[in-house]
């Protein structure tokens, strides 16, 4: 995917039929609804908060027998919470949240839990 996409809250109206005449409810109800524009069971995905852009490429950096290597990672669907990782690093691995922009690749770290 050569575009970014950025998610971004939108407020719109929605009408609600109940079909199974279960509900009871009032004039002018509020109902919380959740829109879902992708989905899918198999997909490896990381915190929006590792990932960062390194030049025109995304990166991120993933502990690896104690050091931190930065990884060039390219990116499926995204959100402001996760990112799909359609590139660049294995299942569970595991990745650095909020890098600082002085890390560099291969020092040593201490991996918490």
């Amino acid at each position: 995917m050569d575009e970014d996409i950025r998610c971004a809250e939108q407020r719109t109206n929605v009408l609600v039929d109940f079909t199974d005449g279960s509900a009871n409810l009032a004039d002018a109800y509020r109902v919380a609804v959740r829109v879902i524009t992708w989905q899918d069971r198999n997909v490896l995905k990381v915190p929006s908060s590792a990932v960062f852009r390194s030049g025109e490429d995304w990166s991120l950096f993933e502990a690896s027998s104690g050091v931190a290597r930065r990884r060039t990672v390219k990116l499926g669907h995204q959100s402001d919470r996760e990112m799909e990782i359609l590139e660049g690093v294995e299942k569970g691995g595991r990745v650095g949240l909020h890098p600082s922009p002085e890390l560099k690749d291969g020092p040593r770290i201490t991996v918490r839990e």
